[in-house]
C-alpha cells in the first residue's frame, strides 16, 4: 500500500524568524521562500490530519504567558495536561513545563518562530511538541491512523556534516528513526519534503542534498528516510 492511502502529520521544526538578516542577503531570501515553501506543500500532504510546531529555544515555547495565547500551545495542554487522563503523562507534562519556564527569558528575533509560521491556520489540528515521546503518544492514542511524518524545517545538518535541527533535535527525524529500530511506531514512514528543508545552515543550501542518493526516492520531491 502507498503512503499516499494513509493519514499524515507535518512536522515543523526550527524554523526560525530571520528578519535580523538583511533583507537582500541570500540568507533573507531562502528563510522566507523555506516559510513560503511550508505554507504551500502541507495542505497538500495525503490525508493531512495534524501540523506539528517543534521550535526550540523561542520564546513562545518557554515563556507560560506567551504559549498559552497560540493554539499550537494550547492544544499541547489540552492533550498532555488540561484533558489528559493517566497521571504520568501529566506529570511527564509539568516536568517539561516547569524546564520551560526555567529557561523563559527575553528572547531575540533568531529564536523565535517565523511569524508566517506561527500565526498560519491551518486546514487541520495543530499542535506543539518537543520531544519524541509526545509525537508517540500521539499517534498511538489519538491517530493510530496516521503512518506518515513529514519533515521540514532548517536545516539537515549543521555545514560540518553533522545533523542539524531536522535530523537532531529531540523530534527530529534521527529520533524517530531510533524509534523504529528499537520496534516502536514500525508502521510510520519518515518522509522528507525536498523542498521544504534547509540544508547545510548557516550557508543555507535550500535543496541540495549530497545524501539524497541514500534515501528512496518516492516521487514528486519526497524522499523516505527508513
Amino acid at each position: 500500500m502507498s503512503y499516499l492511502d494513509h493519514g499524515s502529520v507535518a512536522v515543523i521544526i526550527d524554523c526560525w524568524d530571520y528578519s535580523q538578516y538583511s533583507v537582500d542577503s541570500s540568507n533573507y531570501r531562502l528563510c522566507q521562500q523555506l516559510s513560503q515553501n511550508i505554507l504551500k506543500i502541507v495542505p497538500t500532504l495525503p490525508n493531512l490530519t495534524a501540523v506539528i510546531l517543534s521550535t526550540y529555544d523561542s520564546l513562545e515555547s518557554h515563556d507560560p504567558t506567551k504559549r498559552l495565547q497560540n493554539i499550537y500551545y494550547q492544544n499541547t495542554h489540552d492533550l498532555f495536561y488540561q484533558q489528559q487522563p493517566i497521571p504520568y503523562i501529566k506529570k511527564l507534562y509539568q516536568q517539561d513545563f516547569v524546564r520551560d519556564l526555567s529557561k523563559a527569558t527575553v528572547s531575540n528575533n533568531a529564536t523565535r518562530t517565523d511569524d508566517l509560521i506561527l500565526n498560519h491556520v491551518w486546514p487541520c489540528y495543530q499542535i506543539a511538541m518537543n520531544d519524541i515521546w509526545q509525537l508517540e503518544y500521539y499517534i498511538c492514542m489519538v491517530v493510530p491512523h496516521v503512518k506518515n511524518v513529514f519533515y521540514f524545517g532548517r536545516a539537515w545538518s549543521n555545514g560540518y556534516q553533522m545533523p542539524g535541527c531536522v535530523r537532531g533535535r529531540p523530534m527530529g527525524a534521527d529520533r524517530l528513526k531510533e524509534l523504529k529500530q528499537w520496534g516502536h511506531l514500525p508502521d510510520v514512514n519518515v518522509l522528507l519534503c525536498q523542498q521544504g528543508i534547509l540544508e547545510n545552515h548557516p550557508t543555507q543550501e535550500l535543496f541540495s542534498w549530497p545524501e539524497f542518493d541514500q534515501y528512496q526516492d518516492l516521487g514528486n520531491n519526497i524522499y523516505q528516510y527508513c
